[in-house]
């Protein structure tokens, strides 16, 4: 059968509508994946900066409550010196940053070299992941890190020193007070002192004012 001219021209223009679908199909496939992804990237956009969590600038202190000396001690990997047996303090000056809002499961990476690895290991460093506990209502301060005996650590955000009634850990004393009460302790590191009296062990809104006169011998 012979086409005519008009269904001629009919089919030629059906077919190259047919040719160019798949390439509509593509752009408007195209356009429908953009438009999810643009919903998706928002979604997993950060949170915008004035919601972010401000930081707190803590000086690092130390604290030894055992008989071994620390040589070195660092904090999220900043070296804050060194502290001496019973003692506490620092001899490099370095601060470390925390969240101004605690929140739960904040840790921080202590490592420690104290004079018993150093004989062993002079490089070695012992290392673990301390749990800071919840802090709030102050803007700077300290961060305590406390060595106690059987290299257990703990670490403390705070602008008081131990002792201090807001102190987080109000079984903690000065690491100095804590040998002294100790007779053993006192007559090996700090021979001659005296041994504080009760009263002075106590946080300073407990101390009695004014202060008992001293016991005679």
């Amino acid at each position: 059968m012979t086409k005519t001219h008009t269904a001629a021209a009919y089919e030629a223009r059906y077919t190259a509508q047919l040719s160019r679908k798949p390439a509509a199909f593509v752009l408007l496939a195209m356009l429908c994946v953009g438009t999810l992804t643009a919903g998706c990237d928002a979604k997993n956009k950060p949170p915008p900066a004035e919601v972010a969590r401000e930081s707190i600038g803590l000086q690092v202190e130390g604290l030894n409550y055992s008989n071994v000396p620390i040589g070195v001690f660092y904090v999220n990997g900043q070296r804050a010196g060194n502290v001496g047996t019973y003692a506490g303090g620092r001899s490099t000056a370095t601060a470390i940053g925390l969240p101004a809002i605690w929140h739960p499961g904040l840790e921080v990476t202590i490592k420690w070299r104290n004079d018993l690895l150093y004989a062993k290991e002079p490089e070695g460093l012992y290392t673990t992941v301390v749990e800071v506990p919840r802090y709030t209502g102050f803007q700077g301060g300290h961060f305590w890190v406390a060595f106690l005996p059987g290299d257990q650590i703990k670490v403390y955000a705070s602008p008081y020193a131990p002792g201090h009634p807001q102190f987080p850990n109000p079984e903690l004393i000065n690491p100095r007070q804590y040998c002294l009460m100790r007779p053993a302790c006192r007559d090996k590191f700090y021979p001659g002192e005296r041994v504080p009296e009760t009263w002075e062990t106590l946080p300073i809104a407990l101390q009695p004012w004014p202060p008992p006169a001293p016991a005679k011998p």
